[in-house]
């Protein structure tokens, strides 16, 4: 607007009248458009990847004039500061794809406020600080906040304006208010900004000098800032030298995550197999490759399909039926950049990580490490299309050992299920002792008595319920061969 010299009022009346004048000439619109020249976007995916609220209205011209991309692309070529071609010029703009035969206004409006994620906290408080536009009313500001320790939601609550300090900034354009709840040691805060009731952006919180990841506290005894991992992710200005750094930087966040992760393409004899194997503790498996570039880089995602097929096939032929194998395409490259092979690798069940999901990822590992829940998650996004920085985890109450489907088993409950696969373990193994069937996945022990060792270890809590149903799900294949 500023290069128009126009206000608000006068782009809103262009618009409606159906020509925006710019410095590079006219756009024209239809004076009423049709539900086909127009799209209004509450959610834009681009802010939900920055957990902002970003709403898009999007209208395309009714002038529809085609683009001659060639010679675009070598005039381009020909500047002071050359483009190889148009599509990299949209790239260094984040102007998103390429409408080839329509002129498109877009007009993006991003959270009115934000979380400051430089806000102090330590083992007793949190000082949680909001940024506002200087021109908004303070009494309209809200911040809600969820506590979470040792893997469960132990408060939550929202704090209104009259709960917050408030001071302007150096430069006068923003305002920032503090306020301030106890916490239990080793906490993570997650906090929302609201205005007028609506949540516009969120951000996670923690003391420095304590975790809940015991992986990650054990990870930052040597990394403490975690520079040396976002430099091998590639998230710093300047990425290493060595593209196999990225392998070393997947490995570790994986590893955070709560993955058993494998580095098997790591060295000159394995460098024809795949990056990196990473598995989930009920036994599913991830397939992972790595790049600096685009996704078809040097075959990367042919060559990501035949060795998943491959891991599927060894594993059927182990017996290990029951193991999920997902392809995951890791890249350092952003969302728009890849934009134009996304679609591709959804048809072909791909799970694509970009640079916003790697980000997206560490500021999640602060959590207790739950890698079977980050590969269903993984699963919808890839069943929905979706990317996996909108990946819902910590959204609700996190599941506990004893958590089924999003609910706590109660003891009797979980008494009564685990009875009930006592005797359909007595029967059938009685079955497939008389068919001679004893070299099962259990010593020929006393069923019954091994089971309920198990439940007993699990109340005692030397035993979790995933490693019950990782038991059980390992039996399901031997149990099968005896008659119904």
């Amino acid at each position: 607007m500023h290069e128009m010299g126009c206000t608000a009022d006068d782009l809103i009346q262009m618009v409606v009248r159906g020509e925006l004048k710019t410095p590079h000439g006219i756009l024209k619109f239809s004076k009423v458009p049709t539900s086909s020249e127009f799209s209004f976007t509450e959610h834009h995916p681009e802010g939900i990847s920055q957990y902002s609220r970003y709403a898009v209205l999007t209208i395309t011209s009714g002038d529809k004039r085609r683009l001659d991309l060639p010679a675009l692309d070598w005039e381009l070529k020909g500047l002071s500061e050359p483009y190889d071609s148009l599509l990299e010029l949209q790239q260094e703009c984040r102007l998103g794809s390429i409408f080839n035969n329509t002129t498109v206004f877009e007009a993006i409006s991003t959270n009115m406020v934000a979380v400051d994620l430089s806000s102090t906290m330590d083992d007793q408080q949190c000082n949680i600080g909001i940024m506002v536009a200087a021109g908004l009313p303070r009494e309209r500001v809200q911040i809600g906040y969820r506590e979470l320790n040792a893997g469960n939601v132990v408060e939550r609550g929202q704090l209104q304006h009259g709960n917050i300090a408030w001071q302007t900034t150096g430069t006068g354009e923003l305002q920032r208010g503090v306020a301030k709840i106890s916490v239990l040691p080793a906490s993570v805060v997650h906090c929302y900004a609201l205005y007028d009731g609506v949540a516009h952006h969120q951000g996670w919180l923690q003391d420095p000098n304590n975790v809940q990841n015991p992986r990650m506290a054990v990870y930052k005894a040597f990394d403490d800032s975690l520079q040396i991992l976002r430099s091998y992710l590639h998230l710093e200005e300047k990425p290493p030298n060595n593209s196999r750094d990225l392998e070393f930087g997947v490995a570790w966040l994986l590893w955070m995550m709560g993955f058993s992760c494998a580095q098997i393409g790591g060295t000159g004899k394995t460098s024809d197999a795949v990056d990196l194997v990473a598995v989930t503790p009920n036994g599913h498996y991830a397939v992972v490759e790595c790049t600096t570039g685009l996704l078809k880089t040097e075959n990367k995602l042919p060559l990501l399909l035949s060795r998943t097929a491959l891991v599927q096939q060894r594993l059927r032929r182990s017996n290990n039926t029951y193991a999920k194998v997902m392809p995951v395409l890791v890249t350092t490259k952003t969302r728009t950049e890849v934009v134009a092979d996304l679609e591709q690798a959804e048809k072909l069940g791909v799970l694509v990580i970009t640079s916003e999901d790697i980000l997206s990822a560490i500021d999640r590992v602060i959590y207790h490490p739950d890698a079977d829940r980050y590969f269903s998650d993984a699963e919808k996004l890839v069943a929905e299309g979706g990317c996996p920085s909108q990946c819902s985890l910590m959204t609700e109450k996190p599941r506990s050992e004893g958590d089924l489907s999003g609910g706590v088993v109660s003891e009797e409950k979980f008494q009564n299920v685990t009875d009930g696969v006592c005797r359909v373990l007595v029967r059938r193994w009685k079955k497939l002792r008389r068919h001679g069937a004893l070299n099962c996945f259990l010593k020929p022990k006393p069923e019954l008595q091994f089971f309920q060792l198990l439940v007993l270890k699990f109340r005692k809590g030397a035993a979790s319920y995933s490693g019950v149903c990782a038991t059980l799900r390992r039996a399901v294949p031997y149990l099968a061969k005896a008659p119904a």
